[in-house]
């Protein structure tokens, strides 16, 4: 009985306990948190049910009172993706979220972040309210970039290099007009004076404003790699980071036809060739193609008529220039073979609007194998476009069997153009979903989805098409006095011209 009554006892006094706890204000924190998880899942599901991706996603309640959590966990869940095949590693993305983590709230790189995963979530999503959100603290993280870019120590680090190509990013979907922000003098003074209190800067003299914001902060990029000097070869990330820099500013270079820079380990970076993976041996092919298109243009633009001397030299030197690139094929991975998975017969009725060009529609391995073999395609294109015009040219002066070349080099040309529309829809996740799962691929869902549940997916992908898509056309538009060939044929143009419209509704959606 004793036993009985003190049970009782114990009973009694914990229910008094409970009580006193709960007249004093406290509350039971797994009961509070199941009313919590029930009411925030309901709002969650009414509020972003068009992006929640079904009945298993859970928006925390303090993620919805604070949009900058919301779009950093959208950000990094939907664009931080990793490529799959170690040989289209270039060296960006990958190392974002290791020097996320280091950085101070405040910081440059933490600044930049928020504001693309603001800015990201905006667009996507149709959410107007966080765009003015996303540029002030892209503001703020222009004022950080001059800060940490006249701080000699803070110029060194990592995250400040990661930071200002995350800018370059954030220029390129979010592109804004100069006059009415003021944000292009920020640029021009942060990256023209960079660091000028360290003598051993290399730093930007005299440069002139390129045509994008997404240039400049490309020549920032260098800027800062040349002043990290040497020691930056010694760190995994720092190397990898470098190489980032590098594979942007040769792209960069070669649509501005300018020479590219020398940054440091130039010289192991071409020694080391057979070493390097297969984006970064394509970038090495590359880098001479800036030049190249540099003296095509003083060629045939020049005051006085070129001479034949000259001008045989040039089709000598691209046609060498085009062997070189060609053979990167030839060591590449199983795993980046292609393949065609459907094939499209009819021409469209609206050719703007269409998903696809008649022919073939191949699926890759992901998005940075894609993105690799276009780039590949757009410098054999250049390469050759130099090789007709020169071979046109001697032909208008009686020079002999210059019509094989033509024929041969345009014929290689449309392959290649047919190569890039033909990856069009696996950018952009459409024709290639259903295709894909018949055929069992393992990253279908992740590179081909067309359920829309992951719409960034479409974004990257329109973000690596920009580039490919800008400068066929540019050279389809660009008219050499000699020049007596088109490089697209008028069905083609017209359907790239609007899939370029629709990109730039995706990446660069005026909201």
């Amino acid at each position: 009985m004793d036993l009985i009554f003190r049970n009782e006892t114990r009973t009694t006094e914990r229910k008094v306990q409970r009580s006193k706890f709960h007249d004093h204000g406290f509350h039971n924190p797994l009961k509070t948190a199941a009313v919590s998880t029930d009411v925030e899942w309901s709002i969650a599901h009414r509020k972003y049910g068009a992006w929640a991706n079904g009945a298993n996603f859970l928006m925390p309640l303090s993620f919805m009172q604070d949009p900058e959590k919301e779009a950093l966990c959208y950000w990094f869940l939907h664009f931080v993706m990793l490529p799959r095949h170690p040989d289209s590693i270039c060296g960006y993305m990958e190392h974002l979220l290791p020097l996320y983590q280091n950085a101070k709230v405040d910081s440059l790189l933490s600044l930049i972040t928020s504001a693309s995963a603001l800015s990201s979530l905006g667009k996507v999503h149709g959410r107007k309210s966080l765009m003015p959100v996303a540029n002030k603290m892209y503001g703020r993280a222009l004022i950080a970039a001059q800060s940490s870019i006249y701080d000699p120590v803070e110029a060194k680090k990592d995250e400040t290099l990661m930071a200002v190509m995350l800018m370059s990013l954030y220029e390129v979907s979010h592109p804004r007009n100069p006059q009415s922000t003021g944000i292009r003098d920020d640029l021009r003074s942060s990256h023209q004076g960079m660091v000028c209190s360290c003598p051993n800067l290399i730093f930007l003299k005299a440069i002139n404003m390129p045509r994008h914001g997404k240039d400049y902060h490309t020549d920032g990029a260098v800027a800062l790699a040349k002043h990290r000097g040497e020691e930056q070869l010694q760190s995994e990330m720092s190397r990898n980071l470098l190489q980032a820099v590098r594979t942007q500013m040769v792209m960069t270079c070669i649509e501005r036809r300018k020479p590219i820079e020398i940054l440091p380990g130039h010289t192991e970076w071409f020694s080391n060739f057979k070493q390097q993976n297969a984006a970064n041996r394509l970038t090495i092919l590359t880098a001479g193609l800036p030049e190249l298109r540099l003296n095509a243009k003083k060629t045939f633009y020049s005051v006085d008529s070129p001479d034949v001397k000259s001008v045989r030299a040039l089709r000598d030197a691209a046609v060498r220039m085009d062997i070189s690139i060609a053979g990167w094929v030839g060591d590449l991975p199983e795993a980046w073979s292609y393949r065609v998975i459907t094939h499209v017969e009819a021409m469209p009725e609206h050719l703007s609007t269409a998903d696809a060009f008649p022919g073939d529609i191949d699926l890759y391995q992901d998005v940075y194998v894609a993105n690799t073999w276009n780039t590949y395609r757009i410098a054999r294109f250049l390469a050759l476009s130099i090789v007709i015009d020169s071979s046109c040219w001697l032909a208008s002066v009686s020079e002999s069997q210059q019509e094989t070349d033509f024929l041969d080099a345009l014929a290689t040309i449309r392959r290649l153009v047919r190569g890039i529309c033909a990856s069009i829809p696996f950018h952009l996740c459409s024709h290639t979903s259903s295709a894909a799962l018949e055929l069992g691929s393992p990253h279908s869902t992740a590179a081909c989805n067309i359920s829309d549940n992951r719409p960034s997916t479409r974004m990257l992908g329109a973000y690596f098409l920009l580039t490919p898509l800008k400068v066929l056309l540019q050279q389809s538009s660009e008219k050499y006095p000699y020049r007596q060939w088109n490089c697209l044929p008028s069905e083609q143009k017209m359907w790239l011209e609007g899939r370029l419209a629709h990109l730039r509704s995706l990446c660069i959606r005026d909201c």
